[in-house]
């Protein structure tokens, strides 16, 4: 997956820098399509061997794939498509005798799937890995919605990452906010009458999006990059409803004429229907989506991909268990901004943050779902509260696997470690931060022999001492007050706790110096804060 901070282009999902997974369907084991990928071809060339692989490398593997060879007429174009056609049993390709154009292809995709769910992807662009499985499992949870997709990358001519989408609403009535690439539901094609297939510019897509809107259909966003949309240099006459400004604006001009209620007011507002606490679980898996293994294969419980020391402990964990051999697949159980993300996707493309596309309700099944389809040998939890909660389901389910939990001395007032001490006779081995944290456990009857201690493997030279560092930030920032340096951050979770009443006070003052410091400043009295920060240092020595 893409770095949204460090972006590299060229790292797409079919590069051979990015990690692998097994993603393969058991052998011999007939299993009926749950999702159908329609592909529109014409003339497309060798590109298409990318897109190829994006498809076969799917962490879903329980497709058809449909490819609409809409009248190709280039030699080396048919050539590489014939190449397909008896490669997999799971491919069909449907030829049209002359081109008809994208939205006829796509119709007569819709009409050929034998599933209710149904992926757009052209014939040049590339889906991440585990794309169609969560867009199979948004729309298994979110029943109110018609449509999904991802963010996008634009890659090759024109690179930048897209934020717009399904989410944006209303926005599609100024411009097309989303590429074709998403899962529709078969039966919304068939309510609003599919593509028009007179439509031959391009925007084909617009017209649709505002067709489902019309009806009162409507789609959502799952927040990850999981399309990558080819930006080529030679289609600007191929596409002139796009990208000639006069074409464009009478587009616009006749879906407005055409949707004039949408402009009125009757845009579609999605109700979404939230779980409430007497929501009854489901234990039925829309599909099994059984994957053959040739490694080990360990299921990781986490929290959320977000800076701290636990995970620095899960990455380490992660790459540890890589390269012993295991395949590692990761499920997050809190809403959080996962900015560590990229960095545990070089270990593992298998990679969950279940609030982005499911309602907490179908966590335990879809948990339950991974380790059937990825049929683990052992899990992992770490400081997730529904991990310990679920322990009891997953391992009535799964009465042969491992289960392992990892706490840290402190954290959160030693819930999770209480956590663990509770659900003991559950799990096979506990793993903590310290000899002082194992203690604490055995002396409130955990068994010494399954807790052990592991540190985080970080590197103490990265933090020795540098007495000249010290000066030279000193002197660059100008600094000629004590500054106080917390070595750990500060959050909800890990908070600096303050015991002497007289910093106590000073905190609750706070908020009345920091006005006067603006203030100061824009009189040019600044130099008062400082006095106030050596006022502060010297509260502080009195704890």
């Amino acid at each position: 997956m893409i770095d949204p901070i460090q972006c590299n282009f060229s790292n797409t999902p079919v590069s051979p820098k990015r990690p692998t997974f097994r993603y393969a369907l058991v052998p011999n084991l007939y299993a009926e399509p749950s999702v159908t990928v329609i592909t529109p071809f014409y003339n497309t060339g060798a590109i298409f061997n990318e897109t190829a692989r994006s498809v076969l490398q799917q962490s879903f593997q329980q497709w058809e794939w449909l490819i609409i060879n809409d009248g190709s007429t280039e030699k080396k174009s048919v050539r590489i498509l014939n190449e397909y056609r008896n490669r997999d049993t799971r491919i069909r390709v449907i030829d049209h005798s002359t081109n008809r154009g994208l939205s006829a292809a796509r119709n007569t995709g819709f009409r050929e799937a034998n599933t209710k769910y149904v992926v757009q992807l052209d014939s040049d662009d590339l889906l991440e890995p585990t794309a169609v499985e969560k867009w199979f499992w948004f729309l298994e949870s979110h029943p109110e919605y018609s449509f999904v997709k991802g963010h996008s990358v634009n890659f090759e001519a024109k690179e930048n990452l897209w934020l717009l989408g399904f989410h944006n609403g209303r926005a599609f009535l100024d411009e097309n906010k989303a590429n074709a690439t998403c899962m529709i539901r078969k039966k919304v094609h068939e309510a609003v009458g599919g593509y028009d297939e007179t439509i031959h510019g391009g925007l084909e897509d617009w017209d649709f999006w505002l067709r489902c809107a019309s009806f009162g259909f409507w789609g959502s966003t799952v927040p990850e990059y999981l399309d990558w949309y080819r930006r080529r240099a030679d289609v600007k006459g191929k596409w002139p409803n796009w990208h000639n400004g006069s074409r464009r604006a009478d587009f616009h001009a006749e879906l407005r004429r055409r949707y004039s209620k949408l402009w009125k007011g009757g845009f579609p507002r999605i109700q979404i229907q939230r779980h409430i606490p007497t929501d009854s679980i489901q234990d039925e898996l829309p599909c099994e989506n059984l994957l053959s293994k040739d490694k080990r294969r360990i299921l990781m419980i986490l929290p959320s991909l977000t800076a701290g020391c636990t995970a620095d402990f899960d990455l380490n964990f992660a790459s540890k268990r890589n390269s012993e051999g295991f395949e590692i697949t990761i499920a997050t159980t809190l809403n959080g901004d996962h900015s560590r993300l990229p960095e545990f996707t070089k270990h593992t493309p298998d990679v969950f943050a279940l609030h982005r596309f499911l309602k907490i309700v179908d966590y335990p099944r879809f948990l339950r779902y991974l380790m059937r389809s990825r049929q683990v040998d052992m899990i992992m939890i770490s400081h997730s509260e529904i991990g310990y909660e679920l322990l009891p389901y997953l391992r009535a389910h799964f009465p042969n696997a491992s289960f392992i939990d990892h706490t840290q001395d402190g954290w959160k007032n030693r819930r999770y470690a209480c956590m663990s001490l509770r659900h003991r006779e559950l799990l096979d081995l506990n793993i903590v931060s310290s000899k002082y944290l194992k203690n604490w456990l055995v002396s409130r009857g955990g068994d010494p022999q399954k807790i052990q201690v592991g540190d985080t493997k970080l590197d103490p030279s990265e933090w020795r001492y540098d007495p000249k560092g010290k000066h030279r930030v000193r002197e660059k920032r100008e600094l000629e007050v004590p500054i106080l340096f917390y070595s750990r951050h500060i959050s909800q979770q890990r908070e600096l706790r303050i015991s002497n009443w007289r910093v106590r006070l000073f905190y609750l003052l706070r908020p009345l110096y920091s006005p006067f410091y603006r203030w100061s400043i824009k009189h040019n009295i600044a130099w008062y804060f400082p006095l106030v920060a050596r006022i502060k240092l010297a509260l502080l020595s009195l704890r």
